[in-house]
């Protein structure tokens, strides 16, 4: 194990030549850590004073201490738990708690950090303005910006990140972030070898924009669309209206769909017609994070639908009212074959709920029971873009476009 010397060493020439020494203040109490790397600027506000002051190296910190650097600086600090923490640019920390076994806390309010601990176990958790993060490995990386948002990416080990509104676990090489009033989400990291670091951002929300409205495929929804774009608004029919709603959604986006949905509404309407404008209303509140209002349309359409759009209902009612109540906990829909919409929202769920490579899995099966149906490998590309497996990209995307070579 590395003792505070070597550690000391080691952060001098990362963090960069050493300013004039200040006044190494005298604690009263047991230390819980000691700065020892520091650049230019840097200062701490002690528990027993109200006023910051230059820090200086080899400066005991105690619990109640904060810890902040300006716009050049940035501070190394070796904490008694041996957790090793260096502090970027504009960053404030406040030190908790430092405990023994599995009671060391801190609170970023800004800024970021890189840390190690050396403990493997549980024990020591970062708070932040959007969520808490709980420690149970090594290095990790967490950085909270001007409107609170907290990033974290995890170089090894496991992080829980929670809050009042949902918690994610991030394992190694994955990354995670929350913005307060929201629950937590994954970010999917790709490193690939010829190219940098990539982030994507994975969000449940997503699912909303991804579910169809139509039964139709992609290639029969443009023919659908072009038929009845080619006859006169006056000829149109309310089937006309509604299948148009439902295309618009997929092709044209959410104002074409309200306004072919509004025009609809112009004629009565079968009950069958009626769910399937409830239908694309309630994507149209999930995609605009109006949840609850999502969950009522949904549960209100699903009854009426044909069984292709029953499990879109049913599959959408699901993830607004996980959304909307995050502590709401119920198991996901069950399908038995019940087409390709069904088989796009169980490889999303399958995504959300296990990983990447188990949305593809869903795919996968889903292609061999549809092999005439050009969405499911087109899908399956993006998921493995995500992945970094070009040869799986290239191959879906072949299919695809083979397919149904005029959907670009």
């Amino acid at each position: 194990m590395r003792g505070p010397v070597s550690f000391s060493l080691l952060l001098t020439a990362l963090v960069g030549i050493q300013p004039a020494a200040a006044d190494v203040v005298p604690r009263n109490q047991p230390a819980a850590g000691s700065v020892i790397a520091r650049k230019s600027g840097e200062e701490v506000r002690f528990l027993e004073f109200a006023s910051w002051q230059v820090v200086d190296l080899r400066q005991d910190v105690v619990p109640g201490d904060y810890l902040r650097t300006n716009a050049t600086g940035s501070l190394a600090v070796l904490f008694a738990d041996r957790t090793q923490m260096r502090l970027g640019r504009n960053t404030t920390l406040l030190v908790k708690k430092i405990g023994a076994a599995s009671d060391t806390e801190f609170k970023l309010e800004s800024g970021t950090i890189w840390a190690r601990a050396e403990r493997g176990g549980e024990g020591l958790t970062i708070d932040t303005p959007a969520a808490a993060a709980a420690i149970r490995g090594t290095d990790w990386t967490m950085t909270v910006d001007g409107n609170g948002r907290t990033s974290l990416i995890v170089l090894e080990g496991t992080v829980e990140l929670a809050n009042e509104f949902g918690s994610v676990s991030v394992a190694e090489g994955e990354a995670a972030a929350a913005t307060i009033g929201s629950a937590p989400t994954k970010v999917v990291i790709v490193d690939s070898d010829d190219r940098e670091q990539m982030l994507f951002y994975y969000s449940l929300r997503d699912a909303f924009t991804v579910l169809p409205a139509s039964a139709l495929s992609s290639l029969d929804m443009r023919k659908a669309r072009a038929r009845i774009k080619a006859m006169e608004q006056s000829s149109r029919s309310a089937e006309d209206w509604v299948t148009l709603a439902e295309v618009n959604l997929d092709f044209e986006g959410r104002e074409a769909a309200r306004d072919a949905a509004r025009q609809a509404r112009q004629f009565p309407l079968t009950r069958e017609q009626g769910a399937r404008l409830d239908l694309i209303d309630a994507l149209i509140a999930g995609a605009e994070q109006r949840y609850a209002e999502a969950a009522h349309l949904f549960e209100r359409a699903a009854p009426r639908l044909d069984p292709s759009r029953r499990v879109m209902a049913r599959y959408g009612g699901y993830y607004a009212r996980s959304l909307a109540d995050p502590s709401h906990i119920e198991a996901p829909p069950v399908n038995a074959d019940a087409g390709v919409a069904a088989a796009i929202a169980e490889a999303l769920t399958a995504g959300f709920l296990v990983d990447l490579k188990a949305a593809i899995a869903v795919l996968e099966r889903a292609e061999r029971r549809y092999p005439g149906d050009p969405t499911l490998p087109a899908l399956r590309a993006q998921i493995a873009f995500l992945l970094d497996d070009r040869e799986q990209v290239e191959a879906a995307i072949d299919r695809a476009l083979s397919l149904d070579p005029d959907n670009m």
